[in-house]
């Protein structure tokens, strides 16, 4: 296994958009989210002082506020494509950040999106009519809402593509910008983690090291509920 010191740049810009649109006033339906959300409710959860939760999320704070600033996208983007549906985890940015550029047809993302979002992926192959894929949508647990967004999404692939690659290419580069103010949270994950690497000791269950010899493990930030190895073996999967 490799072990790194550098976060996925692409993959922390899309959990901060994503980030910013999962909790909501209940009055407004203002989004609410983000690192100040967290921090709050850390605060209270364990009875931290202000200045207590301050130290340990002001990093985060920082380098969050840095890329949404830097970005200056509007509620409307955001709501568009970073809104994870009440239905699942697939918002429209998820989607076509995890298709990385893959340019594709209508018939080919309508396979493409079924089976990220399907839980029976048998008989998916490479193409889908979309007449089939609206189909297929109907058997999913999915509002009548979000199964129209994501036709028009694969209807119109290229162009929706080309938006959600140019924010996550510009995020990336203001991520890594302010990345510095989280060096020591990032120093302190490589120290508890190199000595066990080195030792052969280091275990993510259910995986065993055996099984990860072609993998690079690598710090996350914003994404830190998720755990994500990516192999540089072609051979493996992600």
């Amino acid at each position: 296994m490799n072990l790194i010191k550098v976060p996925d740049a692409r993959r922390e810009v899309l959990h901060i958009l994503t980030s910013q649109m999962l909790e909501r006033r209940p009055d407004t339906g203002q989004a609410i989210g983000g690192i100040r959300h967290l921090m709050a409710h850390y605060q209270q959860t364990y009875e931290l002082s202000k200045a207590q939760a301050t130290a340990m999320f002001q990093p985060l704070l920082e380098i969050e506020q840095h890329v949404l600033k830097g970005l200056g996208l509007s509620e409307e983007i955001l709501e568009r494509y970073f809104s994870p549906p009440g239905d699942g985890e697939w918002c429209p940015g998820s989607i076509l950040a995890h298709a990385n550029g893959q340019p594709l047809g209508v018939e080919e993302a309508c396979a493409f999106v079924l089976l990220l979002i399907s839980d029976d992926q048998d008989g998916i192959v490479g193409v889908l009519p979309m007449v089939q894929f609206l189909q297929a949508l109907q058997t999913q647990d999915l509002s009548n809402d979000l199964r129209w967004q994501l036709a028009e999404l694969c209807s119109d692939w290229s162009r929706h593509q080309a938006l959600v690659e140019e924010i996550l290419t510009r995020g990336a580069a203001l991520y890594a910008q302010a990345l510095p103010a989280a060096q020591a949270l990032i120093d302190n994950w490589y120290e508890a983690l190199a000595p066990k690497l080195a030792a052969g000791t280091l275990s993510i269950a259910p995986l065993r090291m055996a099984d990860l010899q072609d993998f690079t493990l690598r710090p996350a930030l914003f994404s830190c509920n998720a755990i994500s190895l990516c192999s540089f073996n072609p051979a493996a999967q992600n």
